[in-house]
């Protein structure tokens, strides 16, 4: 009888030395990876083990760090800030004495734009405030939040009224999730209720979004994470987890959202040290590159693991949904890894190969079955491969469709439009001799390998797009503790004297050329080459 991840996890004990994860490699090395890469079984849906079970996360020991956080987290009320009131509500459940004031909490709580990028983020809070302010906030405020949930664009291609303009990004591997959580929940909430741009009922949105929620579960038990170890994202994937499996009846997708939440916690486990992730990223940022203490998991991992002194500072999502959370705990054999005194190494494999430099066909195929055509589009788009040439006609399809390029975040495409009514067999010969920087978004198969010992850790991403720009890939790194980090990049234009996290793309954020890497224990070799000179016309610009 197959048991599931979870059954495996907390009844199981932690290993010694090496860490080996093979995930599911294709044999050889073919232009396209043979299709080895089955889902595994990991049983049929499994009750949730009650918190305090033996083989979970000790209770007490976890109360106690869950009281500290609070206690930060609830020092002062912002009652525009949706993390915040979230706070308030997750402590006021748990402590009957604790004085606050819910009236404070105005529909100014709810000023979220429909088309603004990262307002999913927002209606992810949405979902608890609704579910936890129930009775404690004012009418009024609940009913703004209703609002907001039913007048939520969820989707590129549902309904946009003339002259709009969309500027969420729908398609990042976290945004996929998060979308998709919060139109099941929200329908869920809400069944009876008509959704704004669609016409469908509450109900017919929560029965739409359930098949993407298990695809998103499926290609991360397949596959890994394709934003590999990101200390930025990697919060925006086991946030939304968190949510479904609180707030879903539906055990096939709770059970799966369980073991996939496990998986991004043991890979936060094993790949830190004193609190820091400071390993290889697929997708970092500069705000958090140069010091691990605003990591946007760095208070997850102390709430988690206990591994650092550094005090909890504000209220957070990650350790606010755990703490608030009545189903999920974590089990105590990823603490276990955390915590573990051991050198160990750890080895992984992430995402699906997708090579911006193959041999040009007329029809090329994806790997595992994934071709690239529009009904794959949020997965390859997903993996950053807009402007890999195998994608370009289904590219200039949606923007032309879906009134893409007038979006914000389509800007940096608009060398591509003026391609969009020629033939796309043009473009793509185009984007394939310029793949070394065009192509810089794809984030393909990544190899990773760290070495952990109690005293340093060393991370790579193993000859991951040698020579080729990366927007946003951090290749390697040493870290001694949360503001002692070794790493290179290669800048791809000067440096902006700026505090903004935003205002630095090209010299902290992402490299003009990754390096080739290897890395066996705790020596590491890094050879920078760049394959492309520097382009200087007007089209594809500096």
């Amino acid at each position: 009888m197959p048991v599931s991840r979870r059954q495996f996890l907390f009844a199981g004990a932690v290993g010694a030395g090496a860490v080996w994860l093979p995930a599911c490699s294709p044999v050889g090395a073919p232009p396209i990876p043979l299709p080895t890469c089955d889902l595994p079984d990991i049983g049929g849906p499994s009750p949730m083990p009650t918190p305090g079970t033996a083989g979970l996360i000790d209770e007490a020991a976890f109360q106690q760090r869950a009281n500290q956080y609070l206690a930060v987290a609830t020092r002062s009320l912002d009652p525009t800030s949706g993390s915040s009131v979230a706070a308030h509500l997750v402590r006021s459940h748990r402590e009957l004495e604790f004085v606050w004031n819910p009236a404070a909490v105005t529909p100014a709580l709810v000023d979220l734009d429909p088309y603004y990028d990262t307002a999913d983020f927002d209606l992810m809070n949405y979902q608890w405030i609704l579910r936890l302010g129930a009775g404690v906030l004012p009418a009024e405020t609940i009913a703004a939040v209703e609002n907001a949930i039913t007048g939520f664009r969820y989707r590129y291609d549902d309904p946009l009224p003339s002259g709009q303009v969309d500027n969420k990004w729908f398609w990042s591997e976290n945004h996929r999730m998060i979308f998709a959580v919060d139109e099941y929940l929200g329908g869920l909430a809400l069944p009876g209720r008509v959704f704004t741009f669609t016409g469908l009922t509450g109900a017919e949105h929560s029965a739409r979004a359930r098949q993407p929620i298990l695809a998103w579960l499926d290609e991360r038990a397949r596959f890994g994470f394709f934003e590999w170890h990101s200390n930025t994202y990697l919060k925006y994937d086991y946030s939304p987890l968190l949510t479904l499996i609180e707030f879903a009846d539906d055990p096939e997708i709770v059970s799966r959202a369980a073991g996939v939440l496990d998986l991004c916690l043991y890979d936060l486990a094993t790949h830190t040290i004193h609190g820091a992730f400071g390993v290889t990223h697929g997708r970092a940022y500069k705000v958090s590159k140069t010091n691990s203490l605003v990591e946007s998991s760095f208070q997850t991992a102390k709430l988690l693991f206990d591994t650092t002194d550094q005090p909890f500072t504000s209220a957070d999502i990650g350790p606010t949904f755990l703490i608030g959370s009545s189903k999920y705990r974590l089990p105590s054999a990823i603490e276990q890894a955390a915590v573990s005194t051991e050198v160990a190494t750890i080895r992984e494999r992430h995402g699906v190969a997708l090579d911006p430099h193959e041999e040009f066909t007329l029809n090329p195929h994806g790997a595992y079955g994934y071709d690239y055509d529009s009904a794959n589009l949020p997965f390859w788009w997903s993996q950053g491969a807009l402007t890999a040439w195998q994608m370009v006609p289904t590219t200039l399809d949606a923007a032309k469709r879906w009134q893409l390029f007038d979006a914000a975040l389509f800007q940096k495409f608009s060398a591509v439009k003026q391609f969009a009514d020629i033939n796309p067999g043009i473009l793509q010969v185009v984007m394939r001799e310029a793949a070394p920087f065009a192509a810089a978004g794809v984030l393909g198969e990544a190899h990773t390998y760290t070495w952990r010992s109690p005293d340093a850790m060393l991370s790579s991403v193993i000859d991951h797009r040698f020579g080729d720009a990366m927007e946003q890939a951090h290749a390697w790194q040493a870290t001694l503790d949360p503001e002692a980090l070794v790493f290179t990049t290669h800048p791809a234009n000067d440096l902006r004297p700026s505090a903004d996290w935003s205002n630095d793309n090209g010299y902290w954020t992402g490299t003009a050329s990754m390096p080739r890497s290897a890395q066996i224990g705790r020596a590491a070799v890094h050879i920078y080459r760049p394959s492309y000179s520097s382009p200087t016309d007007e089209l594809l610009g500096p």
